[in-house]
């Protein structure tokens, strides 16, 4: 089974940044370890609501290391 990931790169490869889905683009800044599950609700949030949110805010939503979450939040801002 493919992970999440591996199918949001593939999208990206297919459709380029433009027709990718916003669930997909987080999941290729959050990395491998991206769950379908959390870039769901990040992406139901939408890019501007998603932009606003706090390293905190998205610590109450996301579970990832440290570096990971600040490597996210950089890409955010």
């Amino acid at each position: 089974m493919k992970r999440h990931y591996d199918i949001a790169n593939e999208e990206l490869g297919i459709y380029g940044w433009e027709e990718t889905s916003l669930q997909n683009i987080l999941a290729i800044l959050i990395g491998p370890k991206a769950d379908a599950s959390i870039t769901g609700q990040l992406a139901s949030l939408g890019i501007n609501q998603l932009s606003d949110l706090s390293i905190e805010e998205l610590k109450k939503i996301m579970v990832l290391e440290k570096c990971q979450l600040k490597e996210f939040y950089r890409h955010l801002v």
